[in-house]
C-alpha cells in the first residue's frame, strides 16, 4: 500500500462536504426540472460513494478482530499494509451506524406523516375533479395524497380569474410530476448523510419553481407572481396536514426569490452549471470504488498470508 493512505477517505469527505455546501449556487442556471432531477441523482451518488468509503474504512476493523474475523485474517497484515488507523476505522463504524439509524428514523417519520396526510384526506370525503374548496375563510392551497387538490374559500374570493388559474396549474403540477418524492428522497439523502444537509430545502425550492414555470405556461409570470405574493402576505394559515406534502402557500420555499425569477425575462439556460455536481459526484464515485478495490486486495493478502504462515 502507499503511503499515506487516509488521503482516500479524507479526499472523499471533502469532495462531499464541497458538494453539500454549494448545492444552493446551481438552481437557478438550468431549467428547475433539470436541476431537481440532477441534483438528487449526483446526492445520490455522493450519498452511496460515502456510504460505501465508510465500509471500506471500517472493514479492517473487523479484519483485525479474532471476534468477527474467525481467525480467517492475518493480524500481521493488517498491521503492515492496513488503509487506515483502527481508531479511524472504528470512528467510520460508528458514523455508519449512526448514518443508518437516521436513516431508519426518518424513513418512519415520513411514514407517518403519509399515513397522517392521507387519513385527513379520506375524512374530507369525494373530491370533484380532484379539487376540494373548504368553507374558511383562511387562505390556503395544498396539493395531497398524489390526486387532490384542496383550495380554502378565503384564498378562492382573494385572487381573480388569471391568479386562481395560475395557483390550479401549480397545484396540478406538483401532482402530475409527484413532487413529494422529490421532497422525501431528498429528506432521506440528508438525514443519511449529514453533508447534504441543505440538499432538502434546495430541492423544495426547485420543484416550487418547476411549479411555478408550469403555472406561468397556463396562465402569466405576472399572474404566478402576484399569486405568490398574495399567499406570502395572507393574516392566516388552514390547518392542513402540510407535512411531506408539496403546495403553493404551504411550501413558501424561498417566496421573494421566486417572485424576483418570475418578474424577470427567462434566463438563458447554461449547460456548464450541471458540471460541477456531476464531476464531484463521479469523484466521489471513483474514490470509493478504488478504495474498495484496495480494501478487498488487503483481505486477500490477509487470507493468503494466514495461510501460508499460520498467523
Amino acid at each position: 500500500m502507499p503511503a499515506g493512505p487516509e488521503v482516500w477517505p479524507m479526499l472523499a469527505l471533502l469532495l462531499a462536504g464541497a458538494f453539500g455546501l454549494t448545492i444552493p449556487r446551481w438552481s437557478d442556471h438550468l431549467p428547475p426540472q433539470v436541476a431537481a432531477r440532477v441534483l438528487l441523482g449526483c446526492s445520490a451518488l455522493v450519498a452511496a460513494a460515502t456510504a460505501v468509503i465508510l465500509v471500506m474504512v471500517a472493514l479492517p476493523v473487523a479484519g483485525r478482530s479474532d471476534v468477527l474475523a474467525d481467525g480467517r485474517w492475518s493480524d500481521v497484515v493488517f498491521k503492515q499494509h492496513s488503509t487506515v488507523e483502527v481508531s479511524i476505522g472504528a470512528v467510520s463504524l460508528l458514523c455508519l451506524c449512526a448514518s443508518v439509524a437516521s436513516t431508519v428514523r426518518e424513513v418512519r417519520r415520513q411514514r407517518r406523516s403519509v399515513a397522517a396526510v392521507r387519513a385527513f384526506r379520506r375524512r374530507l370525503g369525494p373530491a370533484a375533479g380532484g379539487l376540494i374548496v373548504l368553507p374558511t375563510d383562511e387562505r390556503d392551497a395544498l396539493a395531497i395524497d398524489g390526486d387532490t387538490i384542496l383550495l380554502t374559500r378565503g384564498l378562492i374570493r382573494s385572487l381573480n380569474a388569471e391568479q386562481r388559474r395560475a395557483v390550479l396549474a401549480h397545484e396540478r403540477a406538483h401532482l402530475s410530476h409527484h413532487h413529494d418524492r422529490y421532497t422525501r428522497a431528498a429528506s432521506v439523502l440528508a438525514a443519511a448523510n449529514p453533508l447534504l444537509f441543505r440538499l432538502p430545502v434546495a430541492v423544495s425550492y426547485l420543484v416550487e419553481r418547476w411549479a411555478d414555470e408550469e403555472a406561468a405556461q397556463a396562465s402569466s409570470r405576472t399572474a404566478v407572481a402576484e399569486a405568490l405574493e398574495l399567499a406570502a402576505r395572507k393574516p392566516g394559515r388552514a390547518r392542513f396536514p402540510h407535512h411531506q406534502s408539496v403546495a403553493l402557500a404551504a411550501a413558501l420555499v424561498a417566496v421573494e426569490r421566486r417572485i424576483a425569477v418570475l418578474r424577470m425575462p427567462l434566463s438563458p439556460v447554461r449547460p456548464a452549471f450541471m458540471l460541477p455536481p456531476v464531476v464531484i459526484s463521479a469523484a466521489a464515485v471513483i474514490i470509493a470504488l478504488v478504495l474498495t478495490e484496495r480494501t478487498m486486495d488487503l483481505f486477500q493478502l490477509a487470507m493468503i498470508v494466514r495461510r501460508a504462515t499460520g498467523r
